[in-house]
């Protein structure tokens, strides 16, 4: 088994969230998210436009600056 170093000059995250979807509290997750991957020095990009999301990972993509692109989704939820 071997582990692989990423290169440091990847250090672009890109957040995608929907804001009318689940509860308010998301925001908050996406910003404390964002705020944590700043401290340790990661780029990070939030967007709520799905368009904008591609469009700009793309590109970070295309300049070998994006590390990860996450989606802020709801977790399942099941009445029985």
């Amino acid at each position: 088994m071997s582990i692989e170093i990423l290169n440091s000059s990847t250090n672009a995250v890109v957040i995608s969230s929907n804001p009318k979807s689940g509860s308010s509290n998301r925001q908050n997750l996406v910003d404390q998210t964002a705020g944590l991957l700043r401290e340790k020095g990661f780029e990070v990009h939030c967007f709520t436009d799905i368009q904008t999301v591609i469009e700009i990972s793309e590109s970070l993509f295309a300049e070998g600056k994006l590390r990860t692109v996450l989606f802020a989704i709801s977790p399942l939820r099941t009445t029985i």
